[in-house]
């Protein structure tokens, strides 16, 4: 991969309930268990636990205290089994990802990529089937950096 690539392939996750605590917060009372949290790819059609020893984010995510306390996802793009098209020398392609918060709650995540010689990047993002980011839309939910909210 060129050294000069600009590489996106994280989002950030902000977890609120209905009244807007922060889900993932010490400060909140009834919140997720980090511990329990698990992400899962879905590669070659199979759905398969993160788990690289040999990486600085072994379980493709790190909760974040910063505010807003939150969930950093570290998605797995550009992988040739993704590729949908080929045109003008942009690769796009389209994965999916787990994420586990618990035994009950199990969220799913469909990502579009597109990957050139200069780029690795995520363009739009799916949260149970709903549109919460979108590059060239300009959908962010998350003021500052990549990501979005999901409130229960």
């Amino acid at each position: 991969m060129n050294s000069n690539m600009n590489l996106q392939s994280i989002l950030n996750i902000v977890y609120l309930n209905k009244d807007g605590d922060n889900l993932l917060s010490d400060a909140t009372i009834k919140r997720y268990d980090r511990n329990r949290i698990k992400l899962f790819y879905i590669l070659h059609g199979e759905k398969t636990l993160v788990n690289n020893v040999w990486s600085k984010i072994p379980n493709g995510f790190l909760v974040v205290e910063d505010n807003p306390c939150r969930l950093e996802v570290l998605f797995n793009i550009g992988a040739k089994e993704d590729l949908v098209e080929i045109k003008d020398g942009v690769e796009t392609g389209v994965s999916n990802t787990i994420i586990e918060i618990n035994d009950t709650i199990i969220d799913k995540v469909k990502l579009e990529w597109e990957k050139s010689s200069t780029y690795l990047l995520i363009t739009k993002a799916w949260y149970n089937g709903f549109l919460v980011y979108d590059v060239k839309n300009n959908i962010n939910g998350l003021k500052g950096m990549d990501g979005f909210v999901v409130q229960r």
